[in-house]
């Protein structure tokens, strides 16, 4: 069963240009990352929950990933060869990060199918013949040249994703960024970090941390902190027996007259008033 690999490895990115001659075969596999095939020669048969997918030379499909594929190469009398975009988490949350203003186009409330074919126009298709020859001939910049190529082929499919599978699918991951974001955040706020750490936490640059926080929370990161924290502190005050030294640390502040001095220019009172009323309170009620 004669098979040929050619590798292109970049890390969050993969690239094979696949033969394979067999007449007729079969096979089933479970896909682990994003995949993204183009049929160079010969014809495959995609067996999809939503139907069968016919793939011929020239066509194109994108998998999602944890997408279980059931295919069948058909008799040929050449070899089925394809080029394989092995694709990361990481790989699509940085191109949405340069890419920002694609998720904000049209999309379909339709769920995305985890296998679609893709169109296939004559711009994305000059830009998959330009990466043949990277598999041929050696190049010192093979690697960046190969990355910007598969972000030009990105772009060209965001351009004719004209049943909006592709858009859905790049909403989704921009979704769940989004959903990771808010619930880092909202999970690690009382923690004594600064702006870098959190950014460091979230796995963006401080840059990339601070754009986007802002366009979700329109809020800077420390402003959205310290609200938070000084919510809570509040809320403990009235609510507990704790002091007011043992509640600021609680909450995330590491230095008390700070942490007085915000909480004075929030609610207009010092935390020690807070606390006393609440004393107060609790002695006229017993």
């Amino acid at each position: 069963m004669p098979k040929q690999f050619n590798l292109i490895d970049l890390g969050d990115i993969s690239c094979v240009k696949y033969y394979h001659h067999d007449d007729h075969s079969k096979h089933y596999v479970h896909v682990t990352t994003y995949l993204f095939v183009v049929v160079l020669n010969g014809t495959k048969i995609m067996h999809a929950k939503s139907g069968d997918i016919i793939i011929r030379e020239g066509d194109a499909f994108f998998a999602q990933k944890n997408s279980y594929i059931y295919s069948e190469f058909l008799s040929n009398d050449s070899p089925f060869e394809s080029i394989i975009f092995f694709i990361s988490d990481k790989f699509f949350s940085d191109f949405l990060k340069s890419n920002f203003h694609l998720v904000k186009m049209k999309s379909s409330s339709l769920a995305t199918p985890s296998i679609f074919p893709v169109p296939v126009t004559p711009l994305f298709r000059s830009s998959i013949d330009s990466i043949i020859p990277l598999f041929i001939h050696e190049s010192e910049h093979k690697k960046e040249l190969l990355r910007l190529k598969f972000c030009e082929i990105l772009l060209h499919l965001v351009e004719s994703d004209t049943n909006g599978n592709f858009i859905n699918f790049l909403n989704t991951i921009y979704s769940n960024r989004k959903k990771n974001l808010e619930n880092l955040m909202e999970t690690n706020f009382t923690k004594p970090l600064n702006i870098d750490e959190f950014a460091r936490l979230s796995g963006r640059s401080l840059s990339s941390f601070k754009k986007e926080f802002s366009q979700q929370f329109n809020s800077s990161p420390k402003r959205w902190v310290n609200y938070k924290r000084l919510e809570k502190a509040y809320f403990l005050l009235s609510q507990n027996e704790k002091n007011v030294t043992e509640i600021c640390f609680e909450v995330g502040f590491e230095n008390i007259s700070y942490f007085s001095q915000l909480f004075k220019q929030h609610f207009g009172v010092t935390p020690n008033q807070v606390k006393k009323s609440q004393n107060q309170q609790n002695l006229t009620q017993n």
